[in-house]
């Protein structure tokens, strides 16, 4: 009975998958810079979108954007919804997630240091080398433009007006996807688990 219990108390810690955040695409250059003179426009029916592939699979924890508002507008209005779509055909397609929302820290004239981040709550799978696509939109009073990387990328962005179809083809935009890796101790866990198993069956035929 003592090992029993013993078994049981080692596998309980084991029976829960863990895992280790890292970054899974990112196009940022050092220090998190990005092209500070162009880039996709956010704003009232100006919709932008950059596509990655993720390097590994795992679960969406956060995306970094090179994002900056125009201070030539309502300064308050510098928002921008993020999300997570599928690919389509080479366009952005179905809402996989909505992250959240972004607040550009830094005007249209930064030099690279606006960098936000946006957190998820959802933590959807992502699969290596599948392609997905980051989707930034905002509402009325907002004016941000999604700056340019400045690495090698062979991802596109694209860009959409009101209701109109995707333009695909511009820079991608400069962003960063974090994500955690499972790391499950499946066979351990099988291992322990089975013991315990079978010596509640031992414990209950003695019992009889």
């Amino acid at each position: 009975m003592r090992l029993f219990v013993k078994l049981a108390v080692l596998a309980m810690p084991l029976c829960g998958p863990s895992a280790h955040a890292t970054s899974v695409y990112s196009n940022l250059g050092p220090g998190d810079s990005y092209d500070s003179s162009g880039g996709l426009t956010v704003a009232n029916n100006f919709t932008a979108a950059g596509s990655f592939q993720p390097s590994l699979t795992a679960l969406l924890d956060s995306i970094d954007l090179g994002l900056n508002y125009n201070q030539n507008v309502d300064p308050n209005g510098r928002q921008a919804m993020v999300s997570l779509a599928a690919d389509q055909g080479g366009s952005p397609g179905n809402l996989i997630e909505t992250v959240g929302t972004a607040n550009a820290v830094a005007p249209y004239t930064g030099t690279g240091s606006g960098v936000v981040s946006v957190t998820s709550s959802t933590h959807s799978q992502l699969v290596a080398g599948t392609t997905y696509w980051i989707v930034l939109s905002a509402g009325p009073g907002n004016d941000d433009v999604w700056k340019t990387n400045i690495v090698s990328d062979v991802n596109r962005g694209a860009s959409k007006h009101a209701s109109d179809a995707w333009i695909v083809g511009f820079s991608n935009p400069g962003f960063r996807v974090n994500a955690s890796v499972p790391e499950p101790n499946m066979l351990a866990s099988l291992l322990l688990l089975g013991g315990v198993t079978m010596l509640r069956r031992r414990a209950r035929r003695g019992n009889h």
